[in-house]
């Protein structure tokens, strides 16, 4: 029971000091490198507080049409849609040919 107490004293001799001089390393890391993008655009907002007064996130082009936007949106979508039913059937079509190959070869 005795050399189990030593081992584990012996264990955490050697594992407290490793990671406090770890824990030390990766904040002097993190401390030198740039925070972020969503980080110091979150930081700069507290000092620009006119870009974001209208409480959106993102960029409009002055003249920019929503609806010409979402109209595309809703093509593509659309588009994706019949890709989806198109590529779905190709696979069904592929797995019978794979089961009817397959029952072909157990067969002979």
């Amino acid at each position: 029971m005795n050399y189990m107490c030593f081992i584990i004293t012996l264990e955490n001799v050697f594992m407290v000091p490793t990671i406090i001089m770890y824990i030390y390393k990766v904040d002097k890391f993190n401390k030198s490198k740039a925070c972020p993008d969503v980080q110091r655009d979150e930081w700069m907002a507290t000092f620009v507080r006119d870009s974001y007064s209208s409480g959106e996130i993102g960029f409009r082009e002055n003249g920019c049409h929503i609806e010409d936007f979402l109209e595309k949106q809703a093509d593509m979508i659309r588009y994706l849609k019949e890709q989806n039913v198109r590529l779905v059937q190709k696979v069904l079509i592929l797995n019978n040919m794979v089961k009817a190959q397959s029952e072909n070869t157990m067969q002979c």
